[in-house]
C-alpha cells in the first residue's frame, strides 16, 4: 500500500469501517489491508511516533506531547491510542 492509501485506512479506521469496507475501497483483499496496517502500526510504535502531522502537533501544543493525556480527552484508552496513531 502507498502512503496515501494507509493514511485513508487509517482513517478509515478511526471512522469505524472494518477492514472488508477499507480492502474494497483500496481494492485490496482484507487480510493483506489488516497486516499491512498492523505491520505499520508496529513500525511506528518502535519510533513512537504520531503519523498524522496536525495530531502530533495538537498533542504537542495542547496535551503537553503526552498521548496519553490525548487518549484521555479523546475517551480512549492509552493502548487503543497507540494503536491506531
Amino acid at each position: 500500500m502507498t502512503r496515501e492509501e494507509r493514511e485513508l485506512a487509517f482513517e478509515m479506521r478511526l471512522d469505524g469501517k472494518t477492514w472488508e469496507e477499507i480492502a474494497e475501497k483500496l481494492g485490496y483483499d482484507a487480510e493483506s489491508v489488516r497486516q499491512d496496517m498492523l505491520r505499520a502500526i508496529n513500525n511506528r510504535q518502535r519510533g513512537n511516533t504520531v503519523i498524522y502531522p496536525a495530531i502530533a502537533d495538537y498533542i504537542k501544543v495542547h496535551c503537553n506531547g503526552s498521548i496519553h493525556i490525548f487518549a484521555c480527552r479523546c475517551n480512549m484508552s492509552k493502548s487503543t491510542m497507540y494503536g491506531i496513531i
